[in-house]
């Protein structure tokens, strides 16, 4: 559901190793694996919730995503929107940190989709909300709901099969993305 909260299912943890077993994904958490050109690849990394870590989860980013052959236009839109989010994770959530997921999709053409995620320890919802004109903060979600193709909530709850503490990802995906050759 575009722009809402999830409800929380039964499936597993996006990024657990029961999510790549049920996907077909493979999947790298030090974000050190290669990838491929087609198919579906996931790789997480854990950041420390301090301000400095948010420019540390960009840059890992940008290196992921470029290795990945996704073109520059579309890495600097993910470290726009990452920052955002990243951002949100630090700021509002008490927590010592917080896991940052690229999810790439690519077809047997180099197009797909990328769907990043942000993990972190508060399942409270989330939502834009209206700000003042010189407001110097609360544009993070309006941002990514005006610029991703989709984006969302899911909220985690500690189980057997959950590999995250409780909390949520927010998430945001951007579609069309042609993989350079």
């Amino acid at each position: 559901m575009e722009g809402a909260a999830e409800p929380a299912s039964a499936e597993p943890d996006p990024g657990s190793r029961d999510d790549a077993a049920r996907t077909g994904a493979a999947r790298c958490r030090t974000g050190s694996g290669r990838w491929s050109r087609q198919g579906r690849r996931i790789v997480s990394r854990g950041f420390a919730a301090v301000t400095s870590s948010v420019r540390q989860a960009r840059i890992w980013a940008r290196s992921e995503l470029r290795r990945a052959g996704v073109g520059p236009e579309v890495v600097e839109t993910i470290e726009l929107l990452l920052s955002e989010v990243a951002t949100n994770a630090v700021r509002h959530v008490v927590h010592p940190w917080f896991t940052v997921r690229l999810d790439l999709s690519v077809d047997a053409n180099g197009s797909g989709h990328l769907e990043v995620a942000v993990h972190d320890g508060d399942a409270g919802d989330l939502h834009p909300h209206e700000f003042d004109t010189w407001d110097l903060h609360g544009r993070g979600l309006v941002l990514v709901e005006a610029i991703a193709d989709a984006w969302g909530v899911r909220v985690t709850r500690l189980g057997p099969r959950s590999r995250h503490w409780p909390g949520k990802w927010l998430w945001f995906r951007i579609d069309h993305i042609v993989l350079a050759r």
